[in-house]
């Protein structure tokens, strides 16, 4: 399937504005799921072309204790980013910066929509590369299968995620995203490609 035309932002769109993309770039996300471990960890890379020639850039630690929602994004030296937790009572999850939870305001909000065709999911981001000024993403499911998603800021095509491998549970599997530039790629999280 061809991918659909980007549209590079004059704005960047950031929570860690040191991982903005400078030019349109591919990644290459895999998730590793065990049947202890269904949520799996993640793995992003910068998509170079096939093994080795993947750079890593992030790993997103899927366990957490029992009956908790949670995800922990680190890069690749170990330093950590951010994690997202589901928020109580709701479908909602929350990204905070390390150690801020219980301090301050998520820095984006990942609101799921109801729709019994396609995957529909809200991203408000808090915008550390405009002001902190709030900005709304549009994640929309383009199958059934979730096979493709896209990323819309307004009208505007941004992120395009495509699964080439994988779909059941305690099986490995593997997307590729198209980023646009100006976006922060830490945003292609579990969140967007597996909600």
């Amino acid at each position: 399937m061809e991918t659909p035309e980007l549209t590079d932002l004059k704005q960047p769109i950031a929570i860690r504005t040191e991982h903005v993309a400078e030019h349109q770039t591919t990644l290459y996300i895999k998730q590793f799921r065990t049947l202890q471990n269904r949520d799996g960890d993640f793995k992003v890379y910068e998509d170079l072309g096939e093994a080795p020639e993947r750079r890593q850039l992030f790993f997103v630690d899927g366990r957490a204790p029992p009956f908790k929602q949670r995800r922990y994004f680190y890069d690749t030296s170990g330093a950590p980013l951010f994690d997202i937790s589901g928020k109580k009572g709701t479908v909602t999850w929350c990204a905070y910066f390390p150690g801020e939870k219980k301090k301050s305001e998520p820095i984006a909000r990942f609101a799921p929509r109801w729709n019994p065709l396609i995957n529909m999911l809200d991203v408000y981001v808090k915008n550390s590369a405009g002001n902190g000024e709030e900005v709304k993403l549009k994640v929309r499911g383009q199958d059934l299968l979730k096979h493709r998603i896209h990323v819309y800021l307004d009208k505007a095509l941004v992120m395009s995620i495509n699964r080439i491998r994988g779909h059941a549970v305690a099986t490995d599997t593997e997307w590729t995203a198209e980023v646009a530039r100006g976006m922060d790629i830490s945003l292609v999280s579990p969140r967007l490609i597996s909600n």
